[in-house]
């Protein structure tokens, strides 16, 4: 006797992504359960509606993978990103939100552009340390 998928579905959302991407195999009632939008909703930040607009996804795992990708936030000063199978959240800092200690000083510190297939990022390279202070 299997349980019902509502029951399993609940259990799941006690767990990790990781497993619940792994108790698909199990049996078409996890599988089912796995990808309910109840069982996703529970490995979302609270807040991912300001991150994302979910109106063109079809579930809440749709939504979950599509956060696991890198994403542009704060008008491109930070990326956001869950790390799929832990669903841990990550946020990169732009360096010029920060304040850096002597930034403004070219033998210390330089500027450097760096791009990928998605966007170009300016990246600070530090020349000379003797001191770092970093605030932001």
């Amino acid at each position: 006797m299997m349980l019902p998928e509502a029951c399993v579905a609940n259990i799941l959302s006690f767990t990790t992504p990781a497993d619940t991407f792994s108790s698909a195999s199990v049996s078409s009632v996890f599988r089912a359960a796995g990808d309910s939008d109840f069982v996703w909703e529970k490995f979302l930040p609270s807040d991912y509606s300001r991150l994302i607009s979910s109106s063109t996804l079809s579930s809440k795992k749709e939504l979950y993978r599509c956060l696991c990708e890198s994403i542009l936030i704060d008008n491109g000063r930070k990326i956001f990103k869950i790390e799929k199978l832990s669903g841990k959240i990550s946020y990169v800092l732009s360096a010029r939100n920060l304040s850096i200690t002597w930034s403004d000083q070219r033998h210390y510190w330089s500027w450097s552009q760096r791009s990928d297939s998605r966007s170009t990022l300016k990246i600070y390279n530090y020349i000379l340390i003797i001191l770092l202070g970093v605030v932001g």
